[in-house]
């Protein structure tokens, strides 16, 4: 059995691909490791990149997008670690990154999950943990007033336990694994993150920040090809969390915030087109998503609230 199992899933995210794959290959060689590459369909070279650089890795080639969940646990499928490593492809390791995650793995045997600190280019440090949601969240985004909570630094060098870890970044046991079980694939992309953390909770494990362990993340590296498709799946991922761990009125108040965000955007959109904005191709991209958006969560939204079985994806 190999002692980690390194798995990414890409989408055209060849260059991105490439500089992760190079940072493992640096910084994981005295760690007896596999890595798994699990591509969804890229159009990008993605694939024969791998194949032709880094010959050491397992290409799993889907032949479809099946979307995060579901291609992370096609690779979790093919492990052969003690423990998993899920990796962002537009993810880079720092020098002794794996080595001091899996020795506080190996340390903390009750940790199911746990997750580095993670910088962004600019060497700023990046949120990489956050709270399970509640159903006024959306209503205080709506309304700008998540702006105004305090957030904690995240340059904060204490180690602690989490209610969620970003999916950028995980390491986990595969005993936990085991036990708690793969993704749930019925989140295409976002979303699955917290719904994971939150099992892992259910089953009596910890969900760990180890800022000792340290990477680059440069965020969005595939999504950001396809911003108003992505918009719409964040919100169809939260009301599917939704309406998998909450009633109807928590639904229910959720989705009315979306929407009431949504609009709100629109109108405060609109009344800049008047004032000349200079960047007037941004402004028409955000009024488009947020009106695709809102008719999304109009004709949609409502299946979430109020069918309990099936989570009406479609």
């Amino acid at each position: 059995m190999k002692e980690l199992s390194i798995i990414i899933v890409s989408w055209n995210a060849r260059e991105f691909l490439r500089a992760c794959l190079q940072s493992i290959r640096e910084t994981g060689q005295d760690i007896d490791h596999e890595i798994i590459v699990v591509d969804n369909a890229s159009e990008d070279g993605s694939p024969e990149a791998v194949q032709r650089d880094f010959p050491e890795v397992i290409l799993i080639q889907t032949g479809a997008n099946l979307g995060f969940a579901a291609a992370n646990n096609r690779g979790l499928s093919r492990a052969q670690g003690r423990y998993f490593c899920l990796i962002n492809p537009d993810v880079v390791l720092q020098p002794d990154c794996l080595r001091v995650l899996l020795r506080f793995m190996d340390c903390n045997p009750d940790t199911g999950m746990a997750g580095p600190r993670l910088l962004n280019p600019d060497h700023t440090h990046q949120t990489s943990t956050t709270r399970h949601p509640g159903p006024l969240d959306s209503w205080k985004k709506a309304l700008f007033l998540h702006r105004l909570a305090g957030r904690r630094r995240m340059d904060d060098p204490c180690i602690r336990d989490v209610p969620v870890l970003y999916g950028m970044f995980w390491i986990i046991s595969r005993a936990a694994w085991s036990r708690v079980g793969g993704l749930d694939e019925r989140f295409f992309m976002y979303g699955e993150d917290m719904d994971w953390c939150k099992r892992f909770h259910d089953h009596r494990f910890r969900v760990v920040y180890v800022p000792y362990a340290t990477a680059f993340h440069e965020g969005a590296g595939s999504s950001r090809r396809v911003p108003v498709q992505m918009a719409i799946q964040l919100r169809q991922s939260r009301l599917l969390y939704f309406n998998k761990h909450h009633g109807c009125l928590p639904r229910l108040i959720d989705l009315s915030g979306l929407m009431a965000e949504s609009l709100i955007r629109l109108v405060l959109g609109v009344l800049l087109v008047p004032l000349g904005v200079r960047d007037r191709e941004w402004l028409t991209g955000y009024l488009f998503r947020h009106a695709v958006c809102l008719r999304w969560l109009i004709r949609r939204g409502g299946g979430f609230v109020f069918q309990r079985s099936g989570y009406p994806l479609a």
